[in-house]
């Protein structure tokens, strides 16, 4: 006998949001990849910033209900960042602790 109850596939969306010196530079929604939206979640977002110490502040969160935001804990990277002119600070996810990371040219990288 076939089951009553419909399954549907697929992932919750993200909000992704990105801040340098205190005004906000990114908030939107991000789905995850595949026909299905079943895949990985990807997200490549560029402007400028200008040279010198800024603060940037980076959450990545599950935009859902509060019952099922609570289990998924955002990721979060909150840091001063000092670039240069021509440098390029790359925000990712550490493959080893899973936490956001800076990457970047001609520095080291922060957390």
């Amino acid at each position: 006998m076939r089951p009553t109850e419909i399954c549907e596939g697929g992932s919750l969306p993200y909000r992704l949001t990105v801040t340098v010196d205190g005004r906000p530079v990114i908030d939107t929604l991000v789905a995850a990849s595949g026909a299905r939206g079943e895949g990985p979640v990807y997200v490549f977002e560029e402007f400028p910033v200008a040279t010198g110490e800024r603060a940037i502040a980076v959450q990545f969160r599950a935009d859902a209900p509060l019952a099922t935001a609570d289990s998924l804990p955002p990721l979060v990277f909150v840091s001063s960042l000092t670039l240069g002119p021509g440098e390029i600070a790359l925000i990712t996810r550490d493959g080893g602790s899973g936490s956001l990371v800076a990457r970047g040219y001609g520095w080291e990288d922060s957390q």
